[in-house]
């Protein structure tokens, strides 16, 4: 008769495939875009925009259905912000998202800088608001293909990123 011995390296190897597989479906969750205004719950302070996820922007009037529309159409492309946006757009939107990773109040990433951001795709500029997708460092996005519908408007994503807004304070 033969004994069953647990064999600690795969039990080790199991755990770290469910922390890993937890990790890519909770953290673009907790980073994602809702219906509020994200980042900067610290008023003390300045931050050199704000963000803002499609619904809300649309929602408070920063974007028309006319521009959801032209977002949803746009033919975007990776890495073409470097392209359509000037150097200080770019810099400003990359140093308000660090500082939005700094001082969100649930896991705050304290050592995040705009060298941890990139702008993955530019949409356009509509009413001073630049509609972009940005990725950090610290985020892992899930593959997943998924729709999000705003005033009839679909836009399709395929990963657990999504669109946001940008707009100067």
């Amino acid at each position: 008769m033969r004994e069953k011995h647990s064999n600690p390296s795969k039990l080790f190897a199991v755990a770290i495939a469910v922390i890993l597989l937890l990790c890519g479906i909770l953290v673009p969750l907790s980073a994602g875009c809702d219906d509020k205004v994200l980042v900067n719950d610290n008023p003390k302070e300045e931050i050199t925009g704000k963000f803002y996820s499609l619904q809300k922007a649309y929602d408070d009037g920063l974007l028309s259905r006319q521009d959801l529309m032209n977002i949803a159409s746009y033919p975007s492309s990776f890495g073409n912000a470097e392209l359509a946006l000037s150097v200080d757009t770019q810099l400003s939107i990359k140093e308000a998202c660090a500082e939005s990773l700094r001082n969100r109040t649930t896991s705050p990433i304290t050592e995040a800088t705009a060298d941890d951001i990139t702008i993955e795709y530019y949409f356009g500029t509509y009413n001073n608001c630049v509609a972009v997708i940005v990725s950090n460092a610290f985020t892992l996005y899930s593959d997943a293909l998924w729709d999000d519908v705003i005033a009839g408007v679909v836009f399709h994503y395929y990963n657990g990123n999504s669109i946001i807004i940008w707009k100067q304070s």
